[in-house]
């Protein structure tokens, strides 16, 4: 017989060119001339040994059909045999993945495009300082005529904040207790 199989071991899978739709979101699918034959959905597959425990196997179902697929560990050829006995199928996958930690696959960056949290919270910080700056200059260069170093908003407040912030920290190093410029009675 001349056929051949779609495998699809983790995902379903839709066979091109599949009129009938037999092979539409399955993991193994036998392909003979133009005829689609459905033997076992991705969803169904089970992971077992072979009878001798030796080797690892996936098994799947649909319908009235099943597929047994015999994972190979072969570092050099890599394929896919079978054949069909009784409405089943029983494949041999011969891969390099099929061996212990040959073929570790690693997980690629999801990057959907979006903006995390604190890039999102920088955007937000600088436009409002941004339009805290502009706006207070031409707030106070329109409605009071301030000009030169007058324009920038709150600036009293902004000279002295550096002093501010060091009499914090000195507050809090002393142990928050207070110093007093009297002298006692």
């Amino acid at each position: 017989m001349n056929y051949s199989f779609v495998y699809s071991p983790c995902t379903s899978y839709d066979v091109p060119n599949d009129a009938e739709g037999a092979c539409n979101g399955v993991g193994v699918c036998q392909i003979e001339k133009e005829k689609f034959s459905n033997y076992g959905e991705a969803s169904s597959a089970v992971c077992g040994t072979t009878l001798d425990g030796t080797m690892p196997t996936l098994m799947y179902r649909a319908q009235k059909r099943s597929a047994i697929v015999t994972l190979l560990c072969n570092l050099t050829d890599e394929g896919l045999t079978g054949a069909v006995v009784n409405d089943v199928v029983k494949l041999t996958l011969s891969s390099k993945c099929a061996c212990r930690d040959m073929c570790k696959v690693e997980k690629p960056e999801v990057n959907s495009g979006a903006l995390s949290i604190g890039s999102l919270l920088l955007i937000v910080f600088f436009s409002v300082v941004f339009a805290y700056i502009i706006g207070g200059m031409l707030f106070l260069g329109v409605s009071r005529g301030a000009r030169g170093i007058e324009m920038i908003p709150h600036y009293v407040f902004w000279v002295s904040l550096p002093g501010l912030v060091k009499d914090g920290f000195l507050f809090l190093a002393t142990g928050c207790e207070s110093r007093s410029a009297y002298q006692k009675i």
